[in-house]
């Protein structure tokens, strides 16, 4: 999950915490896209979501400060 988030946002901020929760499993040859959005300052939320029928396979939250 951590992978979707953009190089520019480590550069003025450290990660604190990660959550995460698997909720289907993943096939070999499906698809996946990872989202992120950011929620409050310093929060970020991510979603991994397969692309043939757009099902959420996990959800995550990561806490970040400044550095």
């Amino acid at each position: 999950m951590l992978e979707a988030v953009p190089l520019e946002y480590y550069s003025g901020n450290e990660l604190e915490s990660v959550e995460g929760a698997f909720l289907q499993e993943a096939r070999f040859e499906d698809q996946i896209e990872v989202r992120v959005k950011k929620v409050n300052e310093g929060e970020l939320m991510h979603n991994v979501i397969r692309k043939s029928d757009a099902e959420v396979l996990a959800t995550g939250r990561s806490r970040w400060k400044k550095k």
